[in-house]
């Protein structure tokens, strides 16, 4: 498994890939003094590609956070593969691309 985020260390990979990720991402959160109300909210996918047992998946996704005392919105995209195996559906990689970060309000 493969994760890529914008927080350090930018690369995550191994069976604890989204673990390390997430933990990331809370003190990366935590250092800038972000205070995370919603991580984020998965809708219907943008893009799907399907190659025999493998999946190609792009999902917009907002998260919501205040910083210095005023509500942001995180928009950005969240990029999966995977892959069917006989126990199920397997992450093999997955990518957190922010596009912007904007008040809560500000037309967009």
């Amino acid at each position: 498994m493969i994760y890529v985020d914008h927080v350090p260390p930018y690369v995550f990979s191994g069976p604890s890939a989204c673990e390390d990720e997430w933990d990331a991402a809370e003190r990366w959160a935590q250092q800038n003094r972000l205070e995370v109300t919603d991580w984020g909210r998965i809708t219907a996918p943008s893009f799907v590609d399907v190659h025999d047992d493998s999946v190609y998946a792009v999902y917009p996704v907002r998260a919501t956070l205040t910083r210095n005392g005023r509500r942001e919105v995180e928009e950005g995209f969240w990029t999966f593969v995977v892959q069917r195996r006989a126990s199920g559906w397997l992450i093999r990689a997955a990518t957190f691309s922010t596009v912007q970060f904007v008040p809560d309000g500000e037309p967009r």
